[in-house]
């Protein structure tokens, strides 16, 4: 039961930390080149991604680590989130 927990928790926050440099590519595409997208995937992603950003920060801030590591990541991951997020993502939720 656990794995499944950590499997579903991992494949959740992919979704979540990985699209994001993705999108900085598709907007631009389907607002200006008008290239053809699900506008619903487009329209709800935002509220799908900050749902989760939340979740991603609940879960950081109930986690082991010290203090200053949870803080600098939160703050990274606010700021720089489009950078950060991956690289969380496979140094902190992966290597569980």
């Amino acid at each position: 039961m656990l794995m499944k927990l950590r499997a579903l928790k991992a494949i959740y926050f992919a979704t979540i930390c990985l699209p994001p440099p993705l999108l900085l590519v598709l907007y631009p595409m389907v607002f200006i080149w008008h290239v053809k997208f699900p506008m619903a995937l487009i329209t709800y992603y935002p509220f799908y991604f900050w749902i989760g950003f939340v979740l991603l920060i609940i879960d950081l801030w109930c986690s082991k680590y010290p203090k200053n590591v949870k803080v600098r990541w939160s703050i990274l991951n606010t700021i720089l989130g489009i950078i950060c997020l991956p690289i969380y993502w496979f140094r902190y939720v992966l290597s569980k």
